[in-house]
């Protein structure tokens, strides 16, 4: 947990309005002390910023959940949360106000799943020419779960002064970022030889009016945005997958190696919105490998007369 908070008032020696007259003495020609608390407000930098930020919140495994941890345990997630806060006046700027919220969460949980192997125990299988049939095993859960989500929000809102004799209408600009970050992961061992492992990245962005937030239609269309996902602004996914073909514990081909490997990838990069009618980028590849090794001691080995050489 982390608070602060600071309040700066700087005062000008001489009037920002008219440089060439010290402050104290143009204050002197104003007979009323709402005129010279006005001036004061537009000469004067006011600043105030105040920031709030909680770090991995969670809650550590202690007694019997820390010996047997399940998936929807509380102790599986980690919540953060920041907020930023500014509020400047000067002689240039009439306001500008800043306001930043970021928050989100963690989800990640690791097991140790025991491997099933239903002809283990099974007497006909126990010579070696049934090895292949024997080590046959599965894995009824994955090894890893994780998923993160992080939203943050800029928002700022500028008003120039109008430093002129003449009547000029300047209206507050606005600068607004609201984005929505995703992340998945999965590692799961079908069993000892077959591994699969699948990863993914999105980034949205969560449309809302243009100007103030300042009506409900307005709302509940931000709302609407952050109902469907937001608009995807990139998104990238990858999907690695290993075997080993079981072809070793075929009889007298224990020497053989056969690793096969596949590996797939998806990426979509998204537009702005003042773009976005000329769409998006695809890419996609994919890559499969197969290698085969032989360990030759082990062959010779099997021959009594390379044996006796070896």
């Amino acid at each position: 947990l982390y608070l602060d908070h600071s309040r700066e008032i700087g005062s000008p020696e001489y009037n920002p309005l008219n440089p060439d007259v010290l402050l104290r003495d143009d204050l002197r020609t104003y007979k009323t002390a709402a005129e010279r608390d006005s001036v004061r407000n537009m000469t004067e930098r006011h600043k105030s910023a105040t920031n709030l930020t909680l770090s991995n919140v969670r809650k550590e495994r202690v007694g019997k959940s820390a010996l047997k941890p399940h998936f929807y345990d509380l102790e599986n997630f980690a919540f953060s949360y920041a907020y930023s806060r500014e509020r400047t006046s000067d002689d240039e700027t009439e306001f500008y106000n800043k306001d930043q919220h970021r928050g989100g969460f963690t989800y990640s949980f690791a097991m140790q799943p025991k491997p099933v192997k239903p002809f283990d125990k099974v007497k006909l299988f126990s010579g070696n020419n049934w090895k292949i049939i024997k080590d046959f095993n599965f894995y009824y859960q994955p090894k890893n779960l994780s998923f993160s989500t992080e939203i943050y929000r800029d928002y700022e809102e500028t008003l120039l002064r109008n430093k002129s004799a003449a009547l000029v209408i300047i209206k507050p600009t606005y600068f607004k970022q609201f984005t929505w970050q995703r992340t998945y992961g999965l590692q799961y061992d079908l069993s000892r030889t077959l591994h699969l492992q699948y990863s993914a990245t999105a980034n949205a962005r969560v449309d809302e009016p243009i100007g103030p937030i300042q009506s409900q239609s307005a709302t509940d269309s931000i709302w609407r945005s952050i109902a469907q996902g937001g608009t995807m602004q990139n998104f990238q996914q990858m999907i690695n997958a290993s075997y080993e073909l079981p072809i070793n514990k075929l009889p007298y081909m224990d020497f053989l190696r056969v690793p096969l490997s596949y590996r797939t990838t998806f990426n979509y990069q998204g537009t702005t919105q003042a773009l976005a009618a000329m769409g998006g980028v695809l890419q996609s590849s994919t890559t499969m490998q197969a290698s085969a090794t032989a360990n030759m001691t082990t062959l010779y080995n099997k021959i009594p007369i390379l044996k006796k050489a070896n």
